[in-house]
């Protein structure tokens, strides 16, 4: 059994176990992103991003998706 592959996060720097390739479920499974967030990110970083960061920009996508739709509760 593949436990996964140890990575360090290209953006925060933090380690992290990435299952990707270990054919389990990997926790960036669970993260939604626009596709062209996505394809910034495949741009900017070589590598895969921890699980932290994916959410924390799937948030901040969210956030500005919302506030250019004109929802008043979107502030940052």
């Amino acid at each position: 059994m593949n436990t996964g592959e140890q990575k360090s996060c290209p953006r925060c720097g933090r380690r992290f176990l990435c299952m990707h390739r270990s054919g389990q479920r990997c926790g960036c499974c669970d993260v939604t992103l626009s596709a062209s967030v996505t394809a910034a990110l495949r741009e900017r970083y070589d590598d895969c991003l921890c699980v932290d960061c994916l959410k924390r920009l799937e948030r901040e996508w969210r956030g500005a998706v919302a506030a250019s739709a004109g929802d008043p509760g979107a502030g940052g």
